[in-house]
């Protein structure tokens, strides 16, 4: 690279010359490449065909869904822990078509996807609005605010050191229940930080506008949604561990604390 660059600053001013004119010439061709890739992507044309490999490691081609509609997820590789997670998403999407596959579509649609998604948006409601009317100038931040907004960083904090704690106990012993760090007095740390996360968020805007009470609606429903349908669920996954009863009875359900 310094070579390349040391070759460039010794260049005369007819090379430079030379090098622009190039550009020039190469401009057309980089124009016709970017229309030709947006030929592929209007509605209508033939999407280009590609081969990659499914989570079993299978060989599959987008020809083979020729007919069919075809829905495209991209995922930033730069997240592991996603990468990693896609096997077991799959399996909670194979667990809910067993258990209604006549009903499977609608499952999928509003309790998988689509529930869940108008929750976090709910709970992101009064976010949205303390960031407006802030900058309006509209609310006057107080003590109040600003212990929603440290509560908010503390309750992030929770769930990076919980999820990371429970990632290198799974990774080292898989199978077994991780009693490790804050996991050792509760059993979902991890949703604690979530639930107080959207909470600190509400209540930091009623502060600052106590007539927005009612957006307080997100947090309450993301509370509901983690009582009636996560815990559960997550605690019946962790029962066919060893020594899970007896984990579970020795531990809270969220707080960290001795029981």
């Amino acid at each position: 690279m310094m070579l390349c660059l040391l070759a460039a600053a010794m260049q005369s001013c007819g090379d430079k010359q030379k090098s622009a004119e190039t550009t020039e010439a190469e401009a057309p061709a980089q124009e016709q490449a970017e229309a030709k890739a947006e030929e592929g992507v209007t509605a209508g044309a033939q999407a280009p065909d590609f081969n990659y490999k499914d989570i079993s490691g299978k060989e599959v081609s987008l020809k083979t869904f020729q007919g069919k509609y075809v829905v495209l997820d991209f995922w930033g590789i730069w997240c592991k822990w996603c990468v990693k997670g896609i096997p077991d998403m799959k399996k909670y999407y194979d667990m809910y078509k067993e258990k209604f596959p006549r009903l499977w579509h609608v499952v999928n649609f509003t309790g998988i996807n689509l529930m869940p998604t108008i929750v976090v948006f709910l709970a992101m409601v009064p976010g949205f609005l303390l960031i407006e009317q802030a900058a309006l100038s509209a609310v006057q931040s107080d003590l109040w605010t600003w212990l929603g907004f440290i509560v908010c960083i503390g309750a992030a904090t929770l769930q990076l050191v919980s999820d990371t704690q429970a990632h290198r106990f799974r990774k080292a012993h898989r199978g077994e229940v991780c009693t490790v760090g804050l996991w050792n007095r509760s059993r979902h740390p991890n949703y604690l930080g979530e639930i107080l996360m959207w909470w600190s968020v509400g209540l930091a805007v009623i502060f600052a506008a106590p007539k927005a009470w009612h957006l307080l609606a997100g947090a309450l429903a993301n509370t509901v949604l983690f009582f009636a349908v996560s815990i559960p669920m997550a605690d019946k996954r962790q029962s066919r561990k060893d020594g899970f009863a007896e984990y579970k009875k020795q531990t809270r359900m969220l707080l960290p604390i001795k029981k």
